[in-house]
């Protein structure tokens, strides 16, 4: 590396970690500029019967401009459609560099029921426009803000919950370049209004669906090349539906924290039908991976991932299919409990098929059902890992001849893969005793599973 392109990988470096600290700083700031300001309504101009949408026509909308910069967001009040722009041949591509809130539409109690038809217009704030194979090989080297990212969202919804309204919806439409591409509201208090995200491609944003609320159905999308993750399902994540998208390439960083789905603290969401493609590039890719919240932005989230379905999956070509409690076991400052411990337990897995995959289930917590899912070329179809000194009650029925693993010390799983890339994403902090030290517990239905693995102390208990 030369001496011009280290300096410039270690500024980018430096930039990079500064701009993320910074990014809670600045939603906080845009909340209060965003209660303070007044709110153009969409309404206003179009009618209260909504209709056809150009947001960049500058002359129709010049109060949300200053001069040929979009500066303001668009508060959907109204049904509204998007004109037609000619697909990707014609994205819109608006000059957002001075915007004031950060997010170009909102959906406030005034927007419940409402429908945003994107018709098949695509959106892109990218600065700058990498290919896949430069972002895998250096994306380090760009700055997220000033290459990568343009705005903070695209959307951000804030609604509560009325029986007066049907669903709010947003469909059709393909987003690029955003730190969040959409993003649901937390609420302190009362019910979330229902949302449906329908049809829509999200492509090279830091994260593609970021819910923080409930009542909100992702369905029918292209989730793909996002740069940390696909889906995040944060704090006060619940009761949500994720149902046939399709997943890619969500993981550019590689640093092994996310995958196509985070499930943070996410509670009773059906994950069904969902299909995790083939990778274009990368050698680590998991499809959802479950963890508790350990204190970053010094919260500690109330909620452990539970009481999820995830059913009628498929997987193709990943290191990871489920990874169950992937934070378990790691020593990091952030976590306020210092227990290093990781929380997933009451979830369903259940009819999934996985192939061409290195671990299907990577199991690390407690309590967990898997039932009837289908392997095939899966080195390890289940990898119970002991982080700590037990793993009891996880119950595997309808699983006949499927070999279950268990890893309790690094010398357990070393050696595998070769490449070592999905283990080194995943290895405990903790300094271990002998297998001796153990109990293991694993509830098995009435068919044959083969354990392979040494001598260990366990409990098994037979389903009837």
């Amino acid at each position: 590396m030369s001496i011009s392109n280290r300096d410039r990988h270690c500024k980018s470096l430096f930039n990079n970690k500064l701009k993320h600290a910074c990014i809670t700083l600045a939603w906080a700031l845009t909340l209060l500029l965003t209660q303070t300001a007044s709110a153009l309504s969409v309404a206003s101009v179009l009618g209260s019967g909504g209709g056809d949408f150009d947001p960049w026509n500058t002359t129709r909308w010049a109060a949300w401009y200053s001069g040929s910069k979009l500066v303001k967001q668009f508060d959907i009040d109204c049904d509204v459609t998007l004109v037609d722009r000619g697909g990707s041949a014609n994205p819109w591509k608006p000059d957002v560099s001075e915007h004031e809130t950060g997010r170009i539409f909102y959906f406030d109690n005034a927007g419940r029921g409402k429908t945003f038809d994107g018709n098949g217009v695509f959106i892109d704030v990218r600065p700058d426009d990498p290919s896949l194979t430069q972002l895998y090989s250096s994306w380090r080297w760009y700055d997220l803000w000033d290459e990568l990212f343009g705005l903070n969202n695209c959307f951000r919804i804030s609604q509560g919950y009325s029986s007066s309204y049907g669903p709010t919806v947003i469909r059709n439409l393909w987003m690029k370049g955003f730190v969040q591409a959409i993003r649901t509201s937390f609420r302190s208090s009362g019910s979330y209004h229902p949302l449906v995200i329908d049809d829509c491609d999200f492509r090279r944003n830091e994260w593609g669906v970021y819910l923080s609320g409930s009542d909100a159905t992702v369905q029918n999308c292209g989730i793909k090349q996002q740069l940390k993750g696909g889906m995040y399902c944060g704090a006060g994540s619940g009761r949500n539906y994720i149902i046939n998208n399709a997943f890619q390439d969500n993981h550019i960083e590689q640093v092994g924290n996310y995958g196509d789905i985070a499930m943070d603290t996410a509670y009773e969401t059906l994950i069904e039908n969902n299909t995790h493609q083939l990778s274009e590039g990368g050698s680590y890719h998991c499809g959802v991976k479950f963890y508790h919240n350990m204190g970053e932005e010094d919260t500690y989230r109330e909620h452990s991932p539970h009481d999820n379905i995830l059913r009628g999956n498929t997987f193709n070509g990943y290191s990871v299919a489920y990874d169950i409690g992937g934070r378990m076991g790691r020593s990091d400052g952030y976590d306020l409990t210092g227990e290093g411990r990781d929380y997933v337990s009451y979830n369903l897995f259940e009819n999934n098929t996985i192939t061409n995959t290195d671990i299907g289930f990577k199991i690390n917590c407690p309590g967990n059902t898997f039932r009837s899912n289908t392997f095939s070329n899966v080195d390890l179809p289940f990898v119970l890992h002991c982080v700590f000194y037990s793993l009891t009650e996880n119950v595997i029925n309808d699983q006949a001849g499927d070999n279950v693993y268990y890893w309790f010390v690094a010398s357990d799983y070393s050696s595998y893969p070769p490449t070592g890339s999905p283990i080194r994403m995943i290895s405990t902090a903790i300094s271990l005793s002998p297998t001796s030290s153990f109990m293991f517990g694993l509830i098995m239905g009435p068919q044959i599973i083969r354990v392979i693995a040494g001598l260990l102390r366990w409990s098994l208990r037979i389903l009837c």
